[in-house]
């Protein structure tokens, strides 16, 4: 069923006129060509091709609900059907033509709108993203892939057409999963991929020397491409409905990315995508790595840095995936020399340098202030060298800001060098009690603190924090450095410990790690 309005839209290259319609909803069935040998009666759900020189031979029926295509081959006969609804086309307009045209409108209205309820319903329906494309395919009967920016298939329909009949570049993507740096530039998939960016519509686009036509078309989120689907001419070629059905999809895609958890389709850059494959420890080698990062101009003769950041709370409801992603842009404008991403609620972020193995100062500043002025914090890793170890990383800035927010609950930024002793103590404490690694002698000192009412305990935490700095431990503590110099004497006689000497020391920080650990849990 179909309005007027469904055939006009598809008749513009015909000159035609009416009136607005009296029931401009009013449903047909189908449309005809008038023939007076065998119409006898007209049906109301029918509209009737007809030339106004035979407009005589209706005057005697009643067909005042009836619709007529009105070819004006004689104008003075348009008056004897105005109490019809009528569309009025040029003289010179051919019958059979205009039939078939009108059907072919019909059948694009169909057709159309069964896809759109058919995809919709999958989307309503919580259907996968490939469950979607299935349907999508089966109006448009030729394969379907949806591609990130990287041009990593993340969803395909009709695989086995794509298998046997696709391009070379779909084939090794389906065998490597990725495409190789020779079928990038032979391809030239850059510059695609740019021009799908910058095409509202879909994008018609044929390699020199293939037959194979590809018809692509971006999606948006938020207002930026974040993947974009690939239709190839593999089963039928092209037509009007394959260019609105895989708009409807983009449109319909753009909504259910949004509704996918960890929001990796937000990821704006190919080489997040990477990043991500990096995390998810997906790279058997360092060449396949070396392969997919060539077009990106990575450098790995340099020391890396993991920079993980997340809310300070991780139960805070008011910071969605909207407020991290901003933040995300406005740390790459802070630090646009490093690589970052999105990724499972959190912004990691790769910092590289060359023959550092440690963070400058400067760039510390600045990460500080970003987490302060947010109230965000951070977990920092060690450096290292192997980019494959990525994955592993990631993981100890994870501990980091665990173990970080259960002792350091004030500070923003943690670093692996400040909770090294915490750290070896944490995954210790796994298998055996911690308290067998704690020197009873702290354990008196703590006592000797709560008989008499003193601060010895946190005096000599300070001190050995302080890398064992009498002005510096003093200036801390508000006390004189002559006081300071009392108190520790008074601790090494109740401990019983040259406390200035390397060994007791090392035993007494490590006790005092353990205390702090003991005292959280």
């Amino acid at each position: 069923m179909f309005t007027i309005t469904n055939i006009l839209s598809k008749l513009n290259k015909y000159k035609y006129s009416y009136n607005e319609p009296r029931n401009i909803d009013k449903l047909y069935s189908s449309i005809k060509l008038y023939s007076e040998q065998d119409q006898i009666v007209f049906f109301e759900d029918i509209i009737y091709i007809i030339k106004s020189s035979d407009l005589y031979k209706l005057v005697d029926m009643d067909l005042k609900d009836i619709c007529l295509f009105v070819i004006d081959d004689y104008k003075s006969n348009l008056e004897l059907v105005n109490n019809m609804e009528i569309v009025c086309f040029s003289k010179i307009t051919n019958a059979q033509r205009l039939l078939n045209d009108s059907i072919k409108a019909i059948n694009f209205y169909e057709i159309t709108t069964k896809a759109q309820k058919a995809i919709i319903d999958a989307l309503v329906n919580n259907r996968s993203v490939e469950h979607i494309l299935e349907v999508a395919s089966s109006f448009i009967k030729n394969p379907i892939i949806l591609f990130n920016l990287s041009t990593n298939i993340l969803a395909v329909s009709c695989k086995d057409v794509l298998i046997s009949h696709g391009d070379e570049a779909i084939k090794e993507n389906f065998a490597k999963g990725y495409n190789s740096y020779d079928i990038y530039q032979q391809y030239n998939i850059s510059k695609i991929v740019n021009a799908v960016e910058r095409s509202k519509t879909p994008y018609v686009h044929t390699r020199p020397g293939e037959n194979i036509k590809r018809l692509l078309m971006r999606i948006l989120v938020d207002g930026k491409m974040v993947a974009f689907l690939n239709i190839q001419e593999l089963v039928k070629k092209f037509d009007e409905v394959d260019f609105f059905v895989m708009e409807f999809l983009a449109q319909v895609l753009s909504i259910k990315l949004q509704l996918i958890p960890n929001k990796i389709f937000f990821n704006d850059e190919p080489i997040e995508n990477i990043l991500i494959e990096l995390i998810e420890d997906k790279f058997n080698s360092i060449e396949v790595f070396v392969e997919r990062a060539k077009p990106y101009n990575w450098n790995l003769d340099k020391n890396f840095f993991l920079l993980n950041i997340t809310r300070r709370y991780n139960n805070e409801k008011n910071m969605n995936d909207t407020n991290l992603l901003a933040l995300k842009r406005y740390l790459d404008e802070l630090l646009p020399y490093f690589k970052s991403v999105y990724y499972n609620g959190m912004l990691t972020m790769l910092i590289d340098l060359y023959d550092k193995i440690s963070i400058p100062d400067t760039i510390e500043k600045t990460i500080v202030n970003f987490l302060k002025d947010n109230s965000l914090v951070a977990g920092l890793s060690c450096y290292f060298t192997n980019i494959l170890d990525f994955s592993k990383y990631y993981k100890q800035t994870m501990n980091l800001i665990q173990m970080g927010s259960r002792l350091k609950n004030k500070d923003y930024l943690y670093k692996y060098e400040d909770f090294y002793f915490i750290n070896i103590l944490t995954n210790l404490e796994k298998v055996r009690d911690l308290k067998e690694f704690c020197i009873p002698q702290i354990y008196k000192l703590m006592e000797y603190d709560k008989i008499n009412n003193s601060d010895l305990f946190h005096t000599l935490v300070v001190y050995l924090e302080n890398s064992k700095n009498i002005s510096e431990s003093s200036s801390y503590l508000y006390i004189h450095k002559n006081t300071l110099r009392y108190r520790l004497s008074k601790i090494s006689e109740i401990l019983q410990m040259d406390i200035e000497s390397g060994s007791d020391f090392v035993k007494l920080y490590m006790s005092i790690q353990i205390i702090k650990i003991l005292q959280v849990d």
